[in-house]
């Protein structure tokens, strides 16, 4: 059987954070409880996770301390003040905790209660699948179009692919001010990171730029097709799998700072920076490094000559 159970707002986040792994009660239900739905209490006033129940105990409150204190998750005063006067005491051993993605409210799984139950409440089938049965879906349409609710920190929650909450607020330009979970990847290793330098919104004053995917695929690989990477940014030699450096896709695309002199370096076939910009025309004016070669001894110039050639 399962319940509804009101928790004051500090003990429920002890409980989703895994320091109260016991929930005392004064009474408890007639029934056996296998999960409890936590019901955080005014000024919340929403479900937020559901926890597994691992075993009920009973004794007499100095009895039951003894066996509890040390995941009960309150101070002794409290304890002793919530049990005054009771001769037997009880307690939920809980044992896996699921958060939910967003509170959820009371009316969200069809219970129509004028309010909230003061006790607990039984909690039908139909019900409790409501409740694990939050649509990831949502989440993401509503990170889309920046309607998450304020203060909604579960962005690592994933889609099967790894693609998680974040990435799609990335995309769309709607993660919170002061978000720092950058390096939270998809499937492939791909970054939040990456996502919002695919789409144009790193922060001003973003610096991780070393956060690679499986590939070694850098955050300033990505960035520097787009736009230049930031003045004093000093990277140019982090590679990818093949050995590409930021440098050959930021000379592909015309995005190497003024003075940029490191032409040398090179990818696994020995192409260089300056291969890359002499092949796409962004070499500049008084480059005189014409001899470097790949493996194959094509040299710059011979790239810049076949792509002048008509």
């Amino acid at each position: 059987m399962s319940i509804l159970l009101p928790v004051r707002p500090e003990y429920a986040k002890r409980i989703m954070s895994g320091e109260k792994k016991f929930e005392y009660r004064r009474m408890i239900p007639a029934r056996e409880i296998h999960k409890i739905a936590i019901y955080v209490t005014s000024p919340a006033q929403k479900i937020v996770c559901v926890a597994d129940v691992a075993d009920t105990l009973s004794a007499p409150p100095e009895a039951l301390w003894e066996t509890t204190k040390d995941g009960g998750g309150i101070s002794r005063e409290a304890f002793d003040a919530y049990f005054k006067g009771c001769r037997t005491g009880h307690a939920f051993r809980l044992g896996d905790v699921a958060t939910l993605p967003m509170p959820v409210s009371i009316s969200e799984i069809g219970l129509d209660l004028r309010r909230p139950p003061r006790l607990f409440r039984y909690l039908g089938s139909l019900e409790l699948e409501r409740l694990l049965r939050v649509d990831l879906s949502l989440l993401y349409r509503l990170a889309a179009v920046g309607g998450l609710p304020k203060g909604f920190d579960r962005w690592e929650l994933a889609d099967k692919y790894g693609r998680t909450v974040a990435h799609a607020a990335a995309a769309a330009d709607h993660l919170p001010k002061g978000f720092d979970r950058w390096e939270l990847a998809d499937g492939n290793g791909r970054t939040v990171a990456h996502t919002a330098a695919d789409f144009g919104t790193l922060p001003k004053g973003f610096n991780r730029w070393e956060l690679a995917d499986d590939d070694g695929y850098t955050v300033a690989h990505a960035v520097t097709k787009y736009e230049r990477l930031p003045k004093g940014f000093a990277g140019w030699d982090w590679a990818d799998k093949d050995g590409w450096t930021v440098a050959h896709t930021a000379a592909m695309h015309g995005r190497l700072p003024a003075g940029f002199d490191r032409w040398e370096l090179v990818d696994d076939d020995g192409y260089t920076v300056a291969h890359v910009a002499a092949r796409y025309g962004h070499l500049p004016t008084r480059f005189d490094r014409w001899d470097l070669a790949d493996k194959n001894g094509n040299t710059v110039r011979d790239v810049y000559n076949e792509r002048e050639r008509p």
